[in-house]
């Protein structure tokens, strides 16, 4: 989410020299490239968020699924502890996808309210310092963001396995009831060689 400022931009000097308005535009295109592929990483971080978040609700849906009322104590125990890995990886995904504030100010209406006077070298260079400090706003909201998806990754790898395993002891158990509940004919046809 992109923080929206209400007030003037940051009044923060500019790079020490510089004062060449040709080298004042270079810096500013350059922070505002840097600021575009910030929030190119935030934007591919939000779609791992929402795909982590998009998973996790479809593996919930099938869990609940298998928890039928003739599963054995042992299966629907890994259902619970399943749901309970998928429900904190859903709710690190939200916090990394919904939650995270960037900066991508000044606005326009503050630029021009502040610093429509001023000379066009001054602005840049104001320019630049905003720049520079949502730059550093931006790079500590990423890392929380990227933390917070690798916990998530690292819940799912568990919660993975454990959805695996819910399905092979069903199945095992599935198995073995068929073979229990099978009928037996073998005795019948005895007695009735017998008989003959």
């Amino acid at each position: 989410m992109t923080e929206t400022p209400t007030g003037p931009p940051d009044d923060e000097p500019g790079p020490e020299g510089g004062q060449d308005p040709a080298t004042v535009a270079i810096l500013l295109d350059e922070t505002t490239r840097t600021i575009d592929r910030q929030f190119e990483t935030i934007e591919s971080l939000n779609n791992r968020g929402q795909q982590m978040l998009g998973f996790a609700a479809v593996i919930v849906s099938v869990l609940a699924a298998f928890a039928t009322n003739d599963v054995s104590d042992a299966v629907k125990t890994l259902i619970l502890l399943d749901l309970v890995l998928f429900v904190i990886l859903g709710v690190l995904a939200f916090i990394a996808w919904r939650f995270q504030r960037f900066r991508d100010d000044p606005q326009p209406d503050a630029l021009y309210e502040h610093y429509v006077d001023k000379e066009p070298s001054f602005v840049r260079k104001q320019l630049i310092g905003n720049r520079l400090a949502s730059l550093d706003h931006n790079q500590k909201a990423i890392a929380q963001k990227t933390s917070l998806l690798e916990a998530a990754s690292w819940i799912l790898a568990a919660a993975a396995v454990l959805l695996v395993a819910v399905v092979a002891v069903r199945l095992l158990e599935h198995d073995g009831g068929s073979v229990r509940d099978k009928p037996y004919h073998g005795g019948h046809e005895q007695e009735f060689r017998h008989g003959r």
